[in-house]
């Protein structure tokens, strides 16, 4: 098998990894056993759902990030949306943002949000999912209602830890992590910092300063 830019990476609890091929348009799987198949995409930069097993492929343009969640479903980052992968049929549904539609950071309920430049992603044990706006500074959350709001940042660039996260700064967010505990753990890329962030408190804290970086790795129990 080959890859044109692996873009994004996840791996579930059984082994089985998931790869976002920016270029190629598409989602692929990995088994332990090196088998390498497309779960979403057909190599067309272009937008388009899968509401049934029996519809078209899903389409994508430019993949960026993906996590899998247990070992049921992806979700993934496009710019102004997010979106899921049914790893069972591949149906592929949109969670929130609007395809095609002007970038800005809009917070609402289930169907109402706009999505800037959304980047990293993670999903809690509740199955709530956060992604990161790349260059609007800020970790958003849709809860599993729909609804989108802001768990932490201002939209300014810098670097600030709070004690209330809509008061915290960072300087372009590329990737989230979220450990056992559903602590996230933030790549913070200009700042060159880790940042722990308790979404149940809003605490944000650095808790590694180092080299400029594009990618976050957690060991966790």
């Amino acid at each position: 098998a080959r890859f044109k830019w692996p873009y994004g990476v996840d791996v579930d609890s059984a082994g089985v990894a998931y790869v976002a091929d920016q270029p190629s348009q598409a989602y692929r799987m990995i088994t332990t056993g090196g088998t390498v198949s497309t779960v979403g995409g057909d190599g067309t930069d272009n937008y388009r759902e899968r509401p049934t097993a029996g519809s078209a492929v899903s389409q994508f343009s430019q993949p960026r990030k993906v996590c899998v969640f247990g070992t049921s479903k992806l979700y993934t980052s496009h710019q102004s949306t997010i979106r899921a992968i049914q790893l069972s049929d591949l149906v592929t549904t949109l969670v929130a943002g609007t395809h095609g539609a002007a970038q800005m950071v809009v917070n609402a309920g289930p169907g109402g949000a706009l999505l800037h430049s959304a980047y990293g992603i993670a999903v809690d044990s509740s199955e709530n999912v956060f992604f990161a706006e790349l260059e609007q500074n800020l970790v958003r959350k849709i809860a599993t209602d729909g609804t989108t709001t802001t768990v932490a940042g201002t939209q300014a660039a810098g670097m600030v830890d709070s004690t209330h996260g809509q008061l915290a700064e960072f300087d372009e967010i590329f990737a989230l992590d979220v450990d056992a505990a559903d602590f996230l753990y933030v790549n913070d890329v200009n700042n060159a910092r880790v940042r722990l962030l308790d979404p149940a408190t809003g605490v944000v804290t650095t808790i590694k300063t180092g080299l400029a970086g594009l990618g976050v790795a957690v060991n966790a129990a």
